[in-house]
């Protein structure tokens, strides 16, 4: 089966299985995406979570944005990708008193300042927390005032109880904003390393 001349894949993965994403999105979060510009596909997400900082932060350049933020107790993963792009891992406690909920709010607008990226976990994870769409149009708020990206990682967006279907912060648009998803948790295939990424088109193409 193996054709005359192989090679490896396209980093933009195969266009039938951006397709199936963009479909599925759809359907799942009404969202309509361009599988083309819109979607890009990952080795599991634990690649995109890494790398995204790579993309973001000029560890050697003039660029004052090298902050990203992380809410915290929050997937490792976050912090060790973004110290490995440079940049420097702002952590900001999450409280019970809040429901374990993030709100911009609470960080100065000096951090914000050279933030150049926020992570968001919806539902979060550890806690399980999720985000209302009024909450999640505060943190877009900022994003768009000050100028960073936020990526939301909404690996556990299918595991819910009745009635407390997770919304995706791409109902909300799409700029500044890129959301991760990944078949590990919501189809139970952990090691099939099979995820993608959906949102603003600038960053798509940057990865």
């Amino acid at each position: 089966a193996v054709t005359p001349v192989s090679s490896y894949p396209a980093a933009a993965g195969q266009p039938e299985l951006r397709a199936a994403a963009a479909r599925w999105f759809e359907r799942r979060f009404g969202v309509a995406l361009d599988p083309e510009r819109h979607v890009l596909p990952a080795n599991g997400t634990k690649e995109a979570v890494f790398s995204l900082a790579l993309a973001l932060v000029d560890r050697d350049g003039g660029d004052a944005r090298r902050t990203v933020v992380i809410p915290t107790p929050a997937y490792p993963v976050y912090e060790s990708g973004a110290r490995y792009a440079g940049a420097e891992a702002h952590l900001a406690p999450l409280r019970s008193e809040d429901g374990w909920k993030f709100d911009p709010r609470r960080l100065s607008d000096e951090v914000w300042s050279r933030t150049a990226l926020l992570w968001l976990g919806t539902p979060h994870n550890p806690t399980g927390a999720t985000l209302g769409l009024e909450e999640m149009s505060r943190v877009l708020e900022y994003a768009k005032r000050f100028g960073f990206w936020v990526a939301s990682d909404e690996a556990y967006c299918e595991v819910y109880f009745e009635n407390r279907r997770p919304h995706s912060m791409l109902e909300l648009g799409l700029e500044n904003l890129i959301a991760l998803h990944t078949l590990s948790k919501r189809s139970a295939m952990t090691g099939f390393r099979s995820g993608f990424m959906a949102g603003d088109e600038r960053l798509i193409d940057a990865l």
